[in-house]
């Protein structure tokens, strides 16, 4: 039904609620950003965590409402590669963006990560090579560089619902770049979208990506939970392959993420300047 809701009516919805019961709407994506700031956030009277289906209708909403003058709205949107690409989405006094690219990237980047395989890891795997994080980014990057070279060139490749371990081997979480573009090609043909690059010139433009920008630029949250459901099965542990999904791995590290440590971030020290100001 969400899909269905336009600007217009998410703005003049938060204008009765702020009429008649003088609370502020801040508009995030879905329903795990929603869990998310209400979790860490607490009972905030006269505010309320709205999801609305996309960054897309958050930020066409506050568009709509800077046009007029409705200062009692504020939206939040994952970062995503906004400022990589420098598109014509940009923060501003009614439009927040995540510290990375998305918030299962916020929690992936605190310490909530060490505890979560403190507790469900095996630790004799564990301490074999790299740290667990720096595997799961490396492994995590060239899909992240995939999707960037497909906004930046608009090549509408299609990766909804994609897994990754169609390219992730799972003994190693070594990618496979090349069987993912050739996965992702075909998802896209098969949705019946033409496609006008070559996979050797995306292969090219895969690297060139990744020799610019640090994983962490580059990595998608939910890839990034995928991968390491992918890697409790093998390399940080011996579980079943249906026990962690991207869904399940965000309750636990929400779980585990500490108010103190949302505090620190740049999201949080403008949300709450934003709150004191307009509520």
């Amino acid at each position: 039904m969400q899909k269905y809701i336009d600007e217009y009516t998410i703005l003049s919805e938060a204008k009765m609620m702020y009429k008649d019961y003088h609370e502020s709407y801040i508009l995030v994506e879905g329903q795990t950003d929603k869990i998310f700031f209400t979790v860490l956030m607490g009972s905030q009277s006269s505010v309320r965590f709205r999801p609305v289906n996309g960054w897309e209708r958050v930020h066409q909403t506050i568009l709509l409402a800077q046009a007029e003058r409705f200062k009692n709205i504020l939206g939040i949107i994952d970062k995503d590669f906004h400022v990589l690409l420098q598109d014509s989405i940009t923060e501003s006094d009614q439009l927040f963006f995540t510290d990375r690219n998305d918030i299962e990237m916020m929690l992936f980047n605190s310490v909530s990560l060490e505890k979560f395989l403190n507790i469900h890891g095996d630790k004799s795997k564990l301490d074999v090579g790299e740290h667990p994080r720096n595997r799961i980014l490396e492994a995590a990057s060239c899909l992240g560089a995939l999707r960037m070279a497909s906004l930046s060139n608009r090549y509408n490749l299609r990766f909804d619902g994609f897994e990754c371990k169609d390219f992730i081997d799972r003994n190693t979480l070594v990618p496979d770049s090349q069987k993912l573009i050739k996965k992702i090609v075909q998802r896209t043909i098969s949705n019946g979208i033409s496609i006008s690059v070559t996979e050797e010139i995306l292969k090219n433009q895969i690297d060139e990506l990744m020799q610019a920008y640090c994983p962490l630029d580059l990595c998608n949250g939910h890839d990034v939970f995928d991968i390491l459901g992918i890697a409790m099965t093998k390399c940080f542990s011996s579980l079943s392959a249906n026990q962690y999904n991207p869904d399940t791995i965000f309750r636990y590290l929400l779980m585990g993420y500490s108010e103190t440590e949302f505090h620190k971030t740049q999201l949080y020290s403008k949300l709450i300047m934003w709150i004191q100001s307009n509520v």
